[in-house]
């Protein structure tokens, strides 16, 4: 009897932490613009949808990855209850990084997604710094965190793999574009097929009328 009242206690417990969790996660949208209801972030995440939906997957993933490491820097059995990781003040910082890294100002590909969940982390320890000196001070980190961690892998983005768009539009046509102008460059810098035809049947015919002249 204890066993089974204490597996139900754990399935119960695991049941409402995957509920609070995904909670924080649709609520770290309307967060972004101070507001902690899920109607207000569920209409904002469709309207993302609409816009681009690779920064709506990117938007969901750095939300989860907010939540997640809030959970780890912080006390499970009162702050996190009490509020600030489940109801989206934790994860709209990580998931401001995800959109704006995916696709946005790095065209996606899979260093641009490293990139991603790396700041998505890093914006979130940002919080962890500041949140403590900001409450002292009667205040809020707010995006300061997303701000200092974006800025931190914008400037340091100086390798070949992190492309940057030419001109900042939407995730898609970033990533249309890069792929026109790559698949350009590669047929620029292979020889034509028919120049290798003519050399070749050059190079027969050389054969040939050397044959007869033996």
């Amino acid at each position: 009897m204890y066993f089974i009242t204490v597996s139900v206690f754990s399935d119960s417990f695991k049941s409402d932490f995957i509920v609070q969790v995904f909670s924080g996660v649709v609520l770290s949208m309307s967060q972004v613009y101070g507001v902690s209801q899920a109607p207000t972030a569920i209409l904002i995440y469709l309207a993302v949808i609409v816009y681009s939906p690779i920064s709506a997957a990117f938007a969901v993933l750095g939300a989860a990855i907010g939540t997640l490491t809030g959970l780890l820097l912080t006390d499970v059995d009162t702050y996190a209850v009490a509020g600030g990781v489940y109801d989206g003040t934790w994860g709209f910082n990580g998931l401001l990084s995800a959109m704006c890294l995916g696709g946005v100002f790095f065209v996606l590909n899979w260093p641009a997604t490293i990139a991603v969940v790396l700041c998505s982390f890093l914006s979130t320890f940002i919080m962890n710094v500041l949140i403590s000196p900001f409450a002292e001070a009667g205040l809020s980190p707010m995006s300061l965190p997303f701000n200092l961690g974006a800025l931190l892998f914008l400037c340091v983005s100086s390798s070949g793999y992190l492309v940057r768009p030419n001109a900042v539009t939407f995730p898609e046509k970033h990533r249309q574009e890069y792929r026109s102008l790559h698949l350009q460059e590669t047929q620029e810098e292979s020889p034509p097929t028919s120049n290798l035809n003519d050399k070749d049947e050059g190079m027969e015919k050389n054969v040939l009328s050397e044959v007869k002249i033996v």
